[in-house]
């Protein structure tokens, strides 16, 4: 995309591996985002942004609790969908492990038209090697252990531990960089995986549900 061409020479502010995307015009959380090599994310209600079609993430936009115009809604959804081209990028695309719980499937999010066109994408999406998906069975009971709802992990090319942790509540993200949160988060991420359906299972199950949809 142009936007994308004309944010990869970026303003020197933030370093970042080859081929990855720092927008000037894009917050904190973005910039940190496109200058992962892998991101890891943690998602109880919504399909993760980086997954999301145009049409669910508009409807998603439109649940906002507080008025926001049609043109702002616009904005949010391109910077969004640009976002997604972190996953396209070259030489390396960001590696994508998401664990959502099973109900944000089962959660009509606009309509049963887009829902059925998002469960087609996500098919398609998990297919790719840089992305994984593992889906909490709803009968599983295990998110209680993360009723403070999501957060992200954010890795540097290179290392095999995250820098960074990011939480979010009404007002926005919360950035921790200290290694006992890091670490807490890390451990509760490997463990929501664990109880998890494996990649495989959680495709076939996003497969059963897409074709409810339809």
């Amino acid at each position: 995309m142009p936007e994308l061409e004309h944010l990869i020479a970026g303003n020197g502010a933030v370093t970042v591996p080859p081929g990855h995307a720092v927008p000037p015009w894009l917050d904190h959380y973005t910039s940190l985002e496109q200058g992962a090599a892998r991101l890891e994310t943690f998602e109880p209600i919504a399909i993760p942004g980086l997954l999301q079609t145009e049409r669910y993430a508009t409807a998603v936009m439109r649940t906002n609790h507080l008025p926001v115009s049609e043109t702002d809604i616009e904005e949010r959804v391109r910077a969004r969908l640009v976002r997604q081209e972190v996953l396209s990028r070259q030489p390396e695309p960001l590696q994508l492990i998401c664990v959502i719980d099973e109900s944000v499937l089962h959660r009509v999010t606009g309509d049963r038209e887009i829902m059925s066109e998002q469960m087609a994408h996500l098919v398609s999406m998990v297919a790719r090697p840089t992305v994984r998906l593992h889906v909490v069975p709803a009968a599983s009971g295990a998110l209680h252990c993360a009723a403070f709802g999501s957060f992200r992990l954010f890795t540097s090319a290179g290392a095999s531990t995250p820098f960074m942790t990011c939480t979010e509540d009404l007002t926005g993200f919360n950035y921790l960089d200290r290694p006992e949160a890091i670490e807490a988060h890390a451990q509760l991420f490997e463990h929501l995986t664990t109880v998890a359906l494996t990649t495989a299972q959680s495709a076939d199950l996003i497969q059963t549900i897409a074709e409810r949809y339809q």
